[in-house]
């Protein structure tokens, strides 16, 4: 074999132990940390499917029914400028059969101003009417003082026509024809346990008076007579005087 020969051998089996050596482990492990394997891919969860919307609006169901709510009850009580009445004149013939749901031609109204209720003239009877803001109980009563002391009272009772307005007769003298000028009272309406619905100043007046007596006063109220200056005492007005 020549000198050449040899050579190219040598430089052949040379190139085949290089070639040996880069296929090794090492290398390849090289050659695996350049090139990076991209990391698995995380499953994403898909999100839910909306339902579909329905096609049609929902029934509304019914509203439960209410119930009424009851309707509070005002207290009893008498109405504004609630009394009134109207009064008979002596010798009037229709007092014996009067009734309180009818007024005669002949009666005489009760004026009730100024918080005081008026009785004017010569009456053989009164019939008084309370109006109130719904029908009336059983036990009111109209009641009439002197100073303190009630001397009279009568009962006020539902008017046939009008369960909201009471009646009471009156026909005490001293209330309807006293045997005085002018007498001044206090009337009520009360309820059975005595708690007002109406307070007020009676007065009670002839309506008319004569003229004054030679001393600067009436006359007496039930004979219309004077006093006589005989009849006089030291502390009466005009003693002494002729």
């Amino acid at each position: 074999m020549s000198t050449r020969q040899r050579f190219s051998l040598i430089t052949l089996f040379a190139l085949l132990i290089m070639t040996a050596c880069s296929s090794s482990p090492a290398a390849m492990q090289a050659d695996a940390s350049a090139t990076p394997i991209p990391p698995a891919a995380t499953a994403t969860q898909a999100p839910p499917t909306p339902e579909p919307s329905p096609t049609s609006a929902p029934t509304a169901l019914p509203s439960p029914t209410l119930e009424p709510t009851a309707t509070a009850v005002p207290a009893l009580a008498m109405l504004p400028d609630g009394l009134s009445g109207w009064c008979l004149p002596v010798g009037d013939p229709t007092a014996a059969n009067s009734t309180p749901d009818a007024k005669p031609a002949g009666a005489v109204d009760v004026v009730t101003e100024n918080d005081q209720v008026n009785v004017i003239g010569e009456f053989s009877r009164c019939y008084f009417f309370a109006a109130f803001n719904q029908p009336l109980p059983d036990g009111v009563l109209i009641k009439f003082f002197d100073g303190g002391s009630n001397f009279y009272q009568s009962a006020v009772q539902p008017l046939s026509t009008d369960p909201n307005t009471g009646w009471a007769l009156v026909d005490h003298t001293y209330l309807v024809n006293p045997p005085a000028w002018e007498l001044y009272f206090r009337i009520d309406v009360v309820a059975v346990d005595d708690t007002p619905f109406y307070t007020s100043t009676y007065h009670v007046a002839r309506g008319w008076e004569p003229n004054m007596c030679w001393n600067g006063t009436l006359p007496n109220p039930i004979t219309l007579r004077c006093p006589l200056r005989q009849d006089l005492h030291p502390w009466d007005a005009g003693y002494g005087e002729y």
